[in-house]
C-alpha cells in the first residue's frame, strides 16, 4: 500500500511539474514577445525621429502609427502620439493640420493617464486650441472685410452710375439751354427787325 501512495505522489509531482513547466514556457514566450514588440517600437520611434530631421513628415507619421498600433494604450504609444501631434503642428510640414495636432495631444491626455508627457500635452493642447480659435477669428474678420469691401465697391459703382446719369442729364440741360439761347437770340433779332 505504501508503494501505491508513492506512485500517486510521483504522478502528482510529475503533473505539477509539467503544469509549471508549461506555465513558465508560456510566460517566457509572452515576455519574449513583449520584449520584441518593445524593441520594434523603439526602432520605429528612432526611425521617425530621423525622418523628422530629414523633414520627411509623412514617412515619420507612418513610423509613429506603427508604434501606436503595437502599443495603443501604454508606453511607448504615448511618445508616438505626442510626436505625431508635434508633426501636425510643425511649421515646416506642408500638410500641417492644427485639428489633428489637437486630437493627438488630447489622446495623450486621455489615453495615457500615467505618462510624463501628459502635462506637456495639456499645455500644447491649450496652445493649439487657442491657435485654432485665433485662426477662426482671423478667417471671420477676413470674410467680414471682404463683405464690406464688396459692399463698398458696389456702392461706389452705384454712385458712379448715378453720377454718369446726372452728367448726361446736365449735358442735355446744357444743350437745351444752348438751344433756348439760340431761340432767344433769333427772337431778339426778329424784334429788332420789326422795329
Amino acid at each position: 500500500m505504501g508503494e501505491k501512495r508513492a506512485r500517486k505522489r510521483k504522478r502528482l509531482f510529475f503533473y505539477c511539474t509539467c503544469f509549471l513547466a508549461t506555465l513558465l514556457i508560456g510566460i517566457g514566450c509572452a515576455a519574449t514577445l513583449n520584449f520584441q514588440k518593445r524593441l520594434q517600437a523603439v526602432e520605429f520611434l528612432e526611425k521617425g525621429e530621423n525622418l523628422i530631421i530629414k523633414r520627411e513628415h509623412k514617412k515619420a507619421l507612418i513610423e509613429y502609427e506603427k508604434v501606436l498600433r503595437l502599443f495603443p494604450k501604454v508606453s511607448p504609444g504615448d511618445k508616438a502620439l505626442f510626436h505625431m501631434g508635434l508633426i501636425w503642428l510643425h511649421p515646416d510640414n506642408p500638410q500641417k493640420d492644427y485639428e489633428k495636432s489637437l486630437i493627438s495631444f488630447q489622446r495623450v491626455i486621455h489615453d495615457f493617464s500615467k505618462t510624463r508627457l501628459r502635462e506637456k500635452a495639456k499645455v500644447l493642447s491649450y496652445v493649439v486650441a487657442e491657435l485654432i480659435r485665433s485662426e477662426n477669428d482671423i478667417k471671420k474678420l477676413k470674410e467680414s472685410a471682404d463683405f464690406l469691401q464688396n459692399r463698398l465697391r458696389k456702392e461706389n459703382e452705384d454712385r458712379a452710375k448715378t453720377l454718369k446719369k446726372h452728367l448726361k442729364e446736365l449735358e442735355k440741360l446744357k444743350e437745351q439751354l444752348k438751344e433756348l439761347k439760340e431761340i432767344d437770340i433769333v427772337i431778339e433779332e426778329k424784334k429788332r427787325d420789326r422795329e
